[in-house]
């Protein structure tokens, strides 16, 4: 019960055994006692009827075009539509956290989405977060066939970058071994092109896809 309401994920777990315990007691109670087992359903469900009016008050936030529930939800959400293509989806790159809810939308495809069945896509994406070697970075992207970056405020990409320092058992990284990364240079330069999508700059304005397309960088910095 405390953990459904510090994470929407205890919930499921524990959605079934609650309903049961519940059925039990109020079949057994509910003729002798009918306003204590009212209130132990209220009690039992105030967690999630809690985690909706978040949902509700996140929405209503965004404004009335909003889909989803999370800020981050609804982030992904866009850009999942902002890419989608009626051929092969593209491969997007983003920070595993992010990358999970990306590849539930299936618009797109992702490198590492943190599930067990993913930990080879896992250890590629935590690598092409803390490498500091181009040419790696680019075989790896070369290898996965990533088209775009989703480039999170400075903030959370530094988060992003750490973690991955740590998953890869490198330890956490220096403010200077985070910026010496590849994909912190690709952030923090203007020059490389950024997709057209209003959806997102709508949702999260410091938020931009990136091409990571070599070609297209040179051309645009003719």
């Amino acid at each position: 019960l405390v953990l459904s309401a510090y994470q929407e994920r205890w919930g499921d777990f524990l959605a079934v055994a609650l309903v049961m315990t519940c059925g039990a007691v109020v079949q057994a109670r509910w003729g002798e006692r009918p306003w204590t087992c009212v209130g132990l359903i209220l009690l039992a469900t105030a967690p999630q009827w809690w985690q909706a009016v978040e949902v509700r008050a996140e929405t209503r936030r965004h404004g009335p075009g909003a889909r989803g529930w999370y800020e981050t939800v609804l982030v992904m959400d866009e850009l999942s539509a902002c890419l989608e293509r009626a051929k092969e989806p593209p491969v997007v790159l983003a920070d595993w956290a992010q990358s999970g809810f990306l590849a539930g939308m299936g618009k797109v495809r992702v490198v590492g989405s943190g599930y067990w069945s993913n930990l080879q896509g896992l250890k590629d994406s935590h690598e092409l977060f803390s490498t500091n070697s181009e040419q790696r970075f680019w075989e790896l992207v070369a290898e996965r066939r990533i088209e775009y970056f989703f480039r999170s405020p400075s903030p959370v990409l530094r988060e992003a970058i750490r973690n991955s320092f740590r998953v890869s058992g490198r330890g956490t990284p220096t403010l200077e071994q985070i910026e010496e990364t590849v994909i912190w240079r690709i952030a923090s330069s203007d020059d490389w092109p950024a997709v057209a999508c209003p959806r997102i700059a709508r949702v999260a304005p410091t938020c931009s896809v990136l091409r990571l397309d070599r070609a297209a960088l040179r051309d645009a910095q003719r």
